[in-house]
């Protein structure tokens, strides 16, 4: 579905990604670990045509979109859901849910992404009005990544959604994560909490110094003594 060929994006003279390669198939849910500085974030923009990579390719569905621009991309069907979340914070819950729905799509299947959406995050459906700044951090999370699905995406990509949640609530978007991707929508996840995502993920990558330093099934990765010490602290 996904697929990441020896991708290089360099700022200045710092190499950001190097020969970077993966992939992610139908319905998987894949994560990518690494510290910060590792490349996890200047990855996903080089997919989603934030950044122009300057060696590799991007194939989606089969189509090359290397460099394909960002609104084109998610007309493709897939969708990043950004580490900052970007949202309108002026703006109700109801309007950027809004935002996140294409502008030909029928009202009858807005309600029915809108319903969904409400589903997976009710607090979203008990407070339509309320503007999104002052909300909490959870609870703009549970609109970032609703506004995102708003779309219907075939991939949802994920950065770092548990990103300065208690752990309770991390550990609660994880799990909506993986219910997420139970309903049949392939995600692409990067997240500092390794181990719980490993567990609720198919397959992984860990990223050391914008290259690839190990890839495998996740029950795998967990197992790996590098993985354990450096990204999982056991």
């Amino acid at each position: 579905m996904l697929d990441v060929e020896h991708l290089g994006y360099s700022y200045g003279t710092a190499h950001a990604l190097e020969d970077v390669s993966l992939s992610v198939d139908r319905e998987e849910l894949v994560v990518v670990l690494g510290s910060n500085g590792a490349g996890k974030t200047t990855l996903l923009n080089t997919i989603t045509g934030t950044l122009t990579p300057q060696t590799g390719t991007v194939t989606f569905e089969g189509d090359d979109i290397t460099g394909v621009p960002p609104h084109e991309v998610w007309r493709r069907g897939l969708v990043q859901v950004p580490e900052d979340r970007k949202l309108f914070t002026e703006l109700t819950v109801a309007e950027n849910l809004e935002l996140g729905a294409p502008r030909d799509l029928s009202d009858a299947d807005r309600e029915a992404r809108l319903a969904e959406v409400h589903e997976l995050f009710p607090v979203l459906a008990e407070r339509p009005n309320q503007k999104a700044g002052t909300m909490s951090g959870g609870q703009q999370q549970q609109l970032a990544i609703g506004r995102g699905l708003m779309s219907d995406p075939e991939l949802v990509m994920l950065d770092e959604p548990t990103l300065g949640l208690a752990p309770d609530l991390a550990q609660n978007t994880l799990d909506s994560i993986a219910e997420i991707n139970d309903g049949g929508t392939t995600v692409l996840l990067v997240s500092q909490k390794a181990q719980q995502s490993l567990r609720i993920a198919d397959r992984g990558y860990v990223l050391e110094n914008g290259t690839v330093a190990l890839s495998g099934a996740s029950e795998e990765l967990i197992d790996e003594d590098r993985v354990r010490e450096a990204y999982l602290g056991l």
